[in-house]
């Protein structure tokens, strides 16, 4: 079977509070999204990328897609994240339903070796996995105006990062399903749980490192943990 990954760069980092996307922002001479896309190009089972995209990051995605020759293609992205799986995948040439499928956010710019691993080898037994960590801080429910409802026992929860992994035909048909119904799932793997009844889907190993630019210091953690490798 073949390995895919889609890279998700359609963010335009609304919270990160810059007038630059995210995914282009520098860190240690190449944009966040040159890493990413390096980090996943340079594993061993991983055979081709798409670039999915946003307008703001076009130039950038085309500019990595002739770097790095695992890239096969960038697309534009639709108006929200689920969309823009879809458009991916649409543009995965010789897709088949047995073929493997990463989900990648562009904002991800260490992922390792070792989730990549974690992630295909939890795909042999499920139709879905994602990585996550645990949570180290006490976890409340709030309503929203921000008062408590109830603690969350955090033995029962996960940190989710990407990428997160699918047999293609499951991915495929849980997309098809969500798109005819409204609604915005956060990630893709709540889309498989909710249109692909009986879906085995799985938590695998994360990493701390594996960290989502989001503000301002996690570009800096993530510079300093750059260093460290």
């Amino acid at each position: 079977m073949t390995v895919h990954a889609l890279v998700l760069a359609g963010g335009t980092g609304t919270r990160f509070g810059a007038s630059t996307p995210k995914q282009l922002l520098d860190l240690d001479g190449s944009t966040v999204l040159a890493h990413a896309v390096r980090r996943l190009a340079q594993h061993r089972e991983v055979d081709w990328i798409v670039l999915v995209t946003h307008a703001e990051s076009a130039r950038e995605a085309h500019r990595v897609a002739v770097a790095e020759p695992k890239v096969v293609t960038v697309v534009s992205g639709g108006a929200t994240r689920a969309e823009s799986t879809r458009l991916g995948l649409a543009a995965i040439p010789d897709l088949a339903d047995d073929d493997l499928v990463l989900v990648h956010d562009a904002a991800r710019p260490l992922v390792t070796a070792a989730v990549v691993d974690a992630c295909l080898a939890g795909l042999v037994d499920h139709d879905a996995v994602t990585p996550a960590v645990e949570s180290v801080d006490t976890l409340v429910e709030v309503d929203a105006g921000g008062t408590v409802l109830r603690g969350v026992d955090r033995a029962t929860v996960r940190r989710v990062q990407t990428p997160q992994g699918f047999r293609a035909g499951v991915l495929r048909r849980a997309h098809a399903a969500a798109a005819l119904e409204p609604g915005e799932p956060t990630d893709d793997c709540g889309v498989v749980l909710a249109h692909v009844p009986g879906a085995r889907v799985a938590v695998v190993p994360g990493d701390e490192r594996n960290l989502k630019i989001t503000r301002p210091a996690d570009l800096d953690l993530a510079r300093r943990w750059l260093h460290e490798d």
